[in-house]
């Protein structure tokens, strides 16, 4: 189909009455929005492909820690649940001087889940001697006191809900929360 011009002045003219900057302008328009609705489409493509490939679902089965299996035994979830929380005695909390300020146990408040990470573990990093005694805890739970020498760790698996208030005996300023939930 060959397309017939008129000019008129300077201006060429379709016979059908569209100037042909205008057919260059639109043409031009086209091909624009053509590339920005590709780019926004690739854009969109990539991103729901990126989020759902570092999106993690987590199930929680059985003990903490355990990898979630379905009933073929393939893996349901890549995340890991930690087993036990980790409670550090910083080196300098004897003198009441650590890079903590001036706590005695890090982190010294801490919430668990009876199932998840129920289980705690204290590791002692100074270079003196501390205890692990409880204060107050809840109905039906059982008190706990242990001996921490440097280096050395103590766990305690939390089975009873509620909140659980310790210190070191030998240091009076250290203490901790530890609350569980179920």
């Amino acid at each position: 189909m060959e397309v017939s011009w008129r000019e008129v002045g300077n201006i060429l003219i379709k016979k059908d009455g569209f100037r042909r900057s205008e057919l260059v302008n639109f043409k031009l328009v086209a091909t624009v929005l053509i590339v920005l609705t590709v780019a926004f489409v690739g854009f969109a493509v990539y991103s729901l492909a990126y989020a759902s490939s570092t999106r993690r679902t987590v199930v929680v089965t059985g003990s903490g820690g355990a990898h979630p299996t379905s009933a073929s035994g393939t893996v349901t979830s890549s995340a890991t649940i930690p087993a036990a929380v980790d409670v550090q005695v910083p080196s300098g909390a004897s003198d009441n001087q650590t890079s903590f300020g001036n706590l005695g146990f890090y982190p010294n408040a801490i919430r668990v889940v009876i199932g998840v990470n129920n289980t705690v573990v204290w590791t002692n990093n100074d270079a003196v001697m501390h205890t692990v005694t409880s204060l107050s805890i809840p109905t039906g739970a059982q008190a706990f006191n242990d001996v921490l020498g440097p280096g050395s760790k103590y766990s305690l698996t939390f089975t009873v809900p509620g909140t659980y208030r310790y210190h070191c005996n030998i240091h009076p300023w250290m203490f901790g929360v530890i609350i569980v939930e179920s």
